[in-house]
C-alpha cells in the first residue's frame, strides 16, 4: 500500500486506488477490512494523514519520497493502478455525469502523470499513455478544458522523453511523437498563440516528410502529412501570411 501510494501524485488519493493497487478489491469486505487495518497502521506510524473528501495523504513530502524512490515496486502494482486511473478518469469525463465529477479530473491526472514518470520499464503505453493522448485529451478538448488537456499531453511527452524507442527514431513512436505535437499545437492555437502553434506545426510537418518519404505506399503516413501542411496553413493565413498559407495548401 505504501508502494502503491508512492507511484501516485504527492496530493490526496482515494482509498478505491488503493485497493485497486493492491488487488483487495477483489476480495470483498474481507479485503476492505484488510485495506483498513493496513491505512490505520501506517495513521499510526505517521505517514499518512486524512485529507479532503475522504481521501488520504502522505503527512510529509519526505514520507512521500521515501516511498517513491526506496524501491522499484512490482510491474503487477503499477499495471493496476494504470488500469484504475484509466478507467477513473473515463468515468469522471463521461457525459452522463453532466461534469458532475469533472473536478476529480485534475487529481487524477496529476496521478497519472506522476505514474507515467515512475513507468521506467515503459510498461503503461496501452492502458494509460495512448488513452491520455487520444481519447481522454480528446474528451478534454470537448468540454474546453484546455488547462487539463496541456496537462494530459505533458505527462504523455514526458513519458515519451524517457523511451528508447522513440530515441531510437522506430517509425511507430516517431508517428505518436507527432500525434503529440500537433495535439498540443491545436491547444497553443485555440488559446491564441499563433506563434507556438506555427512551431509546433513545422516541427511535426518535419518529422511526418522524413515518415512519407521512408514509405510513400504508407497511405496513412501520406494523410497525415497533408494534415501538417493544412494546419501549418491555417495558422500562416490567420497571422496574414497570405503566401504562405498558399504554399502550404498547395
Amino acid at each position: 500500500m505504501l508502494a502503491a501510494a508512492g507511484l501516485l501524485a504527492s496530493t490526496p488519493f482515494s482509498l478505491e486506488a488503493m485497493a485497486a493497487a493492491t488487488g483487495l478489491a477483489e476480495s470483498g469486505d474481507a479485503g476492505r477490512n484488510r485495506l483498513r487495518e493496513h491505512l490505520r497502521s501506517l495513521v499510526q506510524r505517521g505517514l499518512f494523514r486524512l485529507a479532503e473528501s475522504g481521501h488520504w495523504r502522505f503527512t510529509h513530502v519526505l514520507a512521500y519520497r521515501f516511498a517513491r524512490n526506496a524501491q522499484s515496486p512490482e510491474a503487477a502494482l503499477g499495471d493496476r493502478l494504470a488500469h484504475w486511473l484509466r478507467d477513473a478518469l473515463a468515468e469522471a469525463l463521461n457525459p452522463s455525469e453532466n461534469n458532475s465529477k469533472l473536478s476529480d479530473a485534475t487529481a487524477l491526472l496529476n496521478h497519472a502523470g506522476a505514474l507515467l514518470r515512475a513507468d521506467r520499464q515503459h510498461n503503461h503505453w496501452e492502458v494509460l499513455a495512448n488513452p491520455l493522448l487520444y481519447a481522454i485529451a480528446d474528451r478534454l478538448e470537448e468540454l474546453g478544458r484546455l488547462d487539463l488537456v496541456s496537462v494530459a499531453l505533458s505527462s504523455v511527452a514526458d513519458w515519451l522523453s524517457r523511451h528508447p524507442g522513440y530515441k531510437s527514431e522506430e517509425p511507430f513512436w516517431q508517428n505518436q511523437y507527432c500525434v503529440l505535437i500537433v495535439d498540443q499545437g491545436d491547444v497553443l492555437r485555440d488559446q491564441g498563440d499563433l506563434d507556438g502553434a506555427l512551431n509546433a506545426f513545422r516541427e511535426s510537418l518535419a518529422v511526418r516528410k522524413r515518415l512519407a518519404a521512408a514509405d510513400p505506399s504508407h497511405a496513412g503516413w501520406q494523410r497525415d502529412l497533408s494534415v501538417s501542411h493544412n494546419k501549418l496553413g491555417d495558422v500562416l493565413r490567420d497571422q496574414g501570411d497570405l503566401d504562405g498559407a498558399l504554399n502550404a495548401f498547395r
